[in-house]
């Protein structure tokens, strides 16, 4: 099995990372009580950005497709050299996550002041070390499940694709009822873990779309794609709009954001093949923007990892002069400087990553 790169997926991968440092940037707007017209763009934007993990999960389904024909060699080959890949850095920047975490009043661990050898191995094996972590919780049950996946998707082409949407639909109606009655079951009622179900539409579509990928390139025309990801996106932010504006969160139904539910795979289909078609038009660029471009798609895995520590950082830099969430300065601050300071931290780790190899 050998891996041969898809030169615009490192353009893909860059998009799709600077969206995920969009959503935890505007994410940002939460802290703010008065709501007015700074958080209602915030909530667009961040909105607009949702598609990022949905890329990730749809360029691993692409690549593997591309590269890895388990049914026809070694499936432990395949598990030896994607786990050998990515399990040491997701372990390392876990127990840096876990670690500062039990030290820090970090924002997205509420100031854990203590670690025990069970509560560390399950924040291993779940993605819980960080908030953004939970996507390596589903990728690692993608490798497990990719043999069983391709050889469906082998069998039954569209009609899979058909049925994993369906599955993922279905279970995004189904998946906090769930969790609450396993949770029930030991006395945690907040009990989630990462599933595959949640994004297994988006890695069969990766399959699908490799094996018809000219008739979609032909038929994707970036500007009617742009129209339609502006509207949809305005119908997906009104709820928010209309919850934060005039109802208490508590009030809220889980119906109310049925409609948001339904609509989610039409917006990231849109936009996962708008991304695309874009990358792919990046590539026939050569100036300095598509070089940076491409490296940080390069650099994505360490950017992903790192990102988050990055951003609190930066938030606790700026609060020392004064500039917070409910000033608009403090967002591209923030945004700008996670993105420098994520891909020199990137630069860096590779490259101490070659020293201690020897090359």
């Amino acid at each position: 099995m050998r891996r041969e790169k898809i030169p615009e997926i490192d353009f893909q991968r860059a998009i799709s990372a600077l969206a995920v440092i969009t959503i935890h940037v505007t994410a940002k707007y939460t802290g703010i009580h008065d709501f007015g017209k700074l958080q209602l763009s915030l909530a667009f934007i961040d909105n607009v950005v949702g598609f990022a993990v949905p890329s990730f999960v749809f360029i691993s389904g692409l690549v593997l497709y591309r590269n890895y024909n388990v049914l026809q060699g070694s499936v432990l080959t395949f598990y030896k050299k994607r786990f050998a890949r990515v399990i040491p850095v997701y372990l390392l920047f876990s127990l840096f996550y876990i670690l500062y975490s039990s030290t820090r009043n970090f924002t997205n661990f509420q100031g854990i002041s203590h670690i025990s050898f069970g509560s560390v191995m399950f924040k291993l094996f779940t993605g819980g070390a960080c908030s953004h972590l939970w996507y390596f919780g589903i990728l690692f049950q993608f490798y497990l499940l990719y043999p069983l996946l391709l050889k469906l998707y082998k069998k039954y082409e569209l009609g899979f694709v058909v049925f994993c949407m369906l599955l993922q639909v279905c279970w995004s109606f189904l998946d906090s009822s769930f969790f609450k009655t396993i949770g029930s079951w030991f006395g945690n009622p907040t009990f989630h873990i990462p599933f595959a179900f949640t994004h297994i539409c988006w890695f069969v579509f990766g399959f699908y779309f490799f094996d018809h990928r000219s008739a979609f390139l032909h038929r994707i025309q970036i500007g009617w794609g742009l129209v339609i990801v502006l509207i949809l996106n305005v119908f997906k932010t009104l709820p928010l709009y209309c919850v934060q504006k005039h109802l208490a969160i508590e009030s809220i139904i889980p119906g109310f954001f049925y409609l948001n539910k339904l609509m989610l795979p039409i917006v990231f289909f849109v936009e996962i093949l708008l991304t695309y078609k874009v990358s792919v038009l990046l590539l026939e660029k050569v100036n300095s923007l598509s070089r940076l471009l491409r490296a940080f798609g390069d650099y994505s895995l360490e950017i992903y990892l790192i990102h988050a520590y990055a951003i609190v950082c930066l938030v606790n830099a700026i609060s020392y002069i004064n500039i917070r969430s409910n000033q608009i300065l403090f967002y591209p601050i923030v945004w700008l400087g996670t993105v420098l300071v994520s891909l020199g931290f990137a630069i860096t780790y590779r490259w101490i990553k070659m020293l201690l190899k020897g090359k």
